[in-house]
């Protein structure tokens, strides 16, 4: 569904905004003198003593207050709207989670900042007289060579780096008029993937997969299963690779901010470029620049966490979620091959150097937070000392335990060697 563009209102007319506070739906503002905006427009409104930003909504409430107590718009932001799937997403969700719209609002909106463009960078430029280069240090002639060398103006940092000087031949340039100070676009595009690049030959199953998800068709949701090593990831890239020859955009979620260097790595091998990344370990100016280059469409593939499906994409074609899980049943309390009855739980080992980067022993066979399953036991928490687990004692029994290094959990009698630690 297209957003419609705004138009010029020739009577006062009433526009739902929906603020990223908890409230129960948007609030009604009158459209600002002379243009009436779009559903999805940002905008900036009177709240109380100060101004808010809110996106207009599709809809309002049928029995608002009189147009005459309604307070005007402020400002229309001159960004890309709020597409409208992702305006649904915060309806259907809120409806879902029994949330109020304003309070899921705030996922789409967690990069308030990047609705202000950034400043521009100063950058150097030749003057349109350079001048008779006779007389010139070595130095200053190299700073002159390297702007004539580059595509276009250079920051002081880019010119220093290129010419191999110091910033000081650069100022004493521009005094003397042969370098001239102008402002240069902050936003630079992020690399495009090249989606014409071979990967690697895909076997028979590996090929039918990749076409199903690459074959025509609405909104479907397609299980690709297979153990570590079994070539999943290949699959999602020629999927990716089918979505960039379209011109269209897609996102890969992790399961584990720990991915977020691998993932890519592979991604830029495959490509030759980085996906934008979106996780809570990014930087604010990182997390701007990456919202601002998906609501552009410059951002074709993005690679992160859950909330990366809260970004707006304006014209989004696939979403994969990438994990793996070891050989074994697909029942995650099945018992695999080997696994025998399990009586005890001893936590034979544990090491811990953060929330994602832990590996512990249970009965001597190693777990590490990409593989949070076992056949009768899940991993619930790790801290430097402890490990939370939920172990099943039958079909639809389980206990909650917490055992330090050398401890055991007796399945059978429900206790533990220490039974202060048993909740």
């Amino acid at each position: 569904m297209a957003d419609s563009p705004a138009t010029t209102p020739s009577v006062p007319t009433r526009v739902p905004v929906l603020l990223p506070v908890p409230v129960a739906g948007p609030y009604d503002y009158l459209a600002p003198a002379g243009r009436l905006p779009a559903p999805g427009s940002f905008v900036r409104v009177p709240l109380g003593r100060r101004e808010a930003l809110g996106v207009v909504w599709d809809q309002g409430s049928p029995d608002g207050p009189d147009l005459a107590r309604l307070r005007p718009i402020a400002a229309v932001l001159q960004e890309p709207p709020l597409p409208a799937p992702l305006r649904a997403l915060v309806d259907w969700l809120a409806s879902y989670t029994v949330q109020s719209p304003g309070a899921v609002l705030r996922l789409a909106l967690s990069v308030p900042e990047a609705l202000t463009p950034p400043p521009p960078h100063k950058a150097w430029a030749l003057s349109s007289d350079v001048g008779d280069l006779t007389g010139l240090t070595p130095k200053r002639q190299q700073v002159l060579a390297a702007l004539a060398r580059a595509s276009g103006p250079l920051t002081t940092a880019e010119l220093v780096r290129e010419a191999k000087v110091g910033a000081a031949v650069v100022t004493a340039l521009a005094q003397a008029g042969r370098v001239k100070a102008v402002e240069r676009a902050r936003e630079e595009p992020l690399p495009w993937p090249d989606s014409s690049r071979p990967g690697p030959d895909l076997s028979p199953a590996q090929a039918a997969a990749a076409a199903q998800l690459c074959r025509p068709q609405g909104f479907a949701v397609t299980l690709l299963e297979g153990v570590t090593g079994a070539g999943k990831t290949e699959v999602y890239f020629e999927a990716l690779a089918h979505v960039l020859r379209e011109g269209r955009q897609g996102v890969v979620l992790l399961p584990e901010i720990a991915l977020a260097a691998q993932w890519p790595e592979r991604f830029a091998q495959r490509f030759g470029a980085p996906p934008a990344l979106w996780h809570s370990q990014l930087s604010p100016a990182q997390r701007r620049r990456t919202w601002r280059a998906v609501a552009r469409g410059t951002a074709p593939v993005v690679v992160g966490a859950r909330s990366a499906l809260f970004l707006p994409f304006p014209d989004l074609a696939t979403s994969g979620w990438s994990a793996s899980r070891r050989a074994g049943p697909a029942e995650p309390w099945g018992r695999p091959p080997g696994w025998r009855d399990l009586r005890d739980v001893t936590l034979t080992n544990l090491m811990w150097a953060g929330p994602s980067r832990w590996r512990l022993w249970l009965n001597d066979q190693p777990l590490g937070p990409e593989d949070p399953l076992l056949p009768h036991v899940r991993v619930l928490r790790v801290t430097p000392g402890t490990a939370t687990l939920a172990v099943s004692r039958g079909p639809r029994e389980n206990a909650v335990v917490v055992l330090r290094p050398g401890q055991t959990y007796r399945v059978h009698q429900d206790r533990l060697d220490d039974p202060g630690l048993r909740h």
